[in-house]
């Protein structure tokens, strides 16, 4: 077995296995059922999920566009590397709904007006 890459010829896919399976289980998809629609055999699937094998190009631009993943993250590399909290909380948000933004916006917004107080 080996380790995915964290940045494979400018492509940084630290991450993607985890924000594949989020929206593969978001639509409600079996690991088998995405290897199907994506031309894939299932070992692959939970090779790129696990983060043991990086997809190959044609592979990930199937992947994204079937399960609507936001590609920003793994194509347009900061000139720091963001940590790894953010990037993690930016996985999360792809995976959810208009309704739950908006939650997740408002208590970002209280948080921060909460910290501005206690500056005060």
């Amino acid at each position: 077995m080996y380790e995915m890459k964290r940045t494979i010829e400018g492509f940084d896919f630290h991450g993607f296995g985890q924000a594949m399976k989020q929206a593969r289980n978001a639509k409600g998809w079996t690991q088998a059922q995405l290897a199907e629609k994506v031309g894939l055999v299932s070992k692959t699937v939970t090779n790129i999920e696990s983060q043991k094998q990086p997809p190959s190009f044609v592979s990930f631009v199937r992947i994204v566009t079937l399960l609507n993943i936001s590609v920003d993250g793994f194509l347009f590399k900061s000139e720091q590397e963001e940590d790894s909290r953010r990037k993690h909380i930016d996985i999360l948000l792809s995976s959810l709904g208009e309704k739950e933004l908006m939650v997740i916006e408002a208590a970002a917004e209280a948080l921060k007006r909460g910290k501005e107080m206690e500056a005060k």
